[in-house]
């Protein structure tokens, strides 16, 4: 798996998913999410952080910011980004062996590698070791693609039309995952219901003070981008999205979840 991850997002810059179509709307409300919750001027790890978009915005905001990601070309972009001197610090790393010390980061961002642990328990395992770097008492937040993903993002595209990507659609929605390279999706993808998430989290002894919708049913319009350009109904759709945050309709038709704990 970690080697179709890492071609993957070898061949494709990672900025493009947070800045075009859908990832304006996932962007959006995950900075909006994550200004919720984290204390001004905490210490925050951001654990898959790409090529640094979240991590450069937390660093203006005044957070000091340790970035890792399995993927070494998003961590020469994330170097990139950070420039001279360095905005954050960025380091190549597995989300199930992270090299810090217990305790030494007053937050802990997991906003991807849980998209691609498709066994539950390095999924447990990734969120037990963002609990160990936690500071008592920090908020861990990560990320999850919801089991309803693939089925929406195949209708609101017309993918789904295809007979054998309707095939995987359906395994993905009895078991989480599929064994194929899924169509929408990069490399090896898991699907998460909230509430597994949930019970994940309390496994790897995690407080678990919610899960929460990212995008809502507005993620999936194949128009979203042009709809983004309008002011009153972008912040209609942000409105909608902040609505059904925790209501089970907008859990299900968000395309990306939040789990909220503390360490």
């Amino acid at each position: 798996m970690e080697d179709k991850l890492i071609e993957h997002y070898s061949s494709r810059p990672e900025i493009d998913r947070l800045t075009m179509r859908s990832g304006l709307l996932e962007a959006a409300r995950t900075q909006e999410l994550l200004l919720r919750y984290l204390p001004e001027g905490a210490t925050v790890l951001d654990v898959g952080g790409g090529d640094g978009f979240y991590a450069e915005w937390l660093a203006r905001r005044g957070h000091p910011v340790q970035l890792l990601d399995a993927v070494p070309l998003h961590v020469e972009e994330a170097r990139r980004r950070a420039g001279q001197p360095p905005l954050f610090d960025a380091q190549v790393g597995d989300a199930r062996r992270l090299p810090f010390e217990d305790g030494c980061f007053d937050a802990v961002l997991v906003l991807g590698p849980l998209y691609h642990l498709v066994q539950r328990e390095e999924r447990v395992l990734a969120l037990r070791e963002a609990a160990r770097v936690c500071a008592p008492g920090g908020f861990v937040l990560a990320a999850a693609i919801s089991r309803l993903a693939p089925a929406l993002d195949g209708i609101g595209n017309g993918w789904i039309v295809d007979e054998h990507k309707f095939e995987t659609v359906l395994l993905q929605l009895a078991e989480g995952a599929s064994g194929d390279r899924e169509p929408g999706f990069p490399a090896i993808s898991y699907f998460h219901h909230a509430e597994e998430l949930a019970q994940e989290a309390r496994e790897a002894r995690l407080d678990v003070q919610g899960v929460l919708g990212i995008e809502g049913p507005a993620g999936f319009l194949p128009d979203l981008e042009t709809r983004w350009g309008d002011r009153v109904m972008r912040e209609r759709i942000l409105w909608l999205a902040r609505t059904l945050e925790t209501e089970p309709v907008g859990l299900a038709m968000s395309g990306h979840l939040l789990l909220v704990a503390r360490a």
